[in-house]
């Protein structure tokens, strides 16, 4: 999993997607993940790890969490 390690890197509030709670936010961001962009170009294995890491969320939900991440660009994009 590609890893940012940006700390000054501002932090979106990644509670918006479905699915994820602020303990797996924190999680996220403990791994450099840390913005919707990310998400939303994380790649087909870093999700099937995240599926492995988050048992207790559905798959088909962490599935989603990089369409739902370029929603919420776009939607930000849309209202600047």
């Amino acid at each position: 999993m590609e890893q940012y390690t940006h700390k000054n890197i501002p932090a979106d509030p990644l509670h918006l997607i479905k699915g994820i709670d602020p303990e797996t936010s924190t999680k996220l961001q403990s791994q450099g993940i840390r913005t919707f962009e990310q998400i939303a170009h994380t790649a087909r294995k870093d999700l099937k790890k995240w599926i492995f890491e988050f048992d207790d969320i559905d798959d088909k939900l962490i599935e989603s969490w990089p369409y739902q991440a370029e929603a919420i660009m776009n939607i930000k994009v849309v209202n600047s």
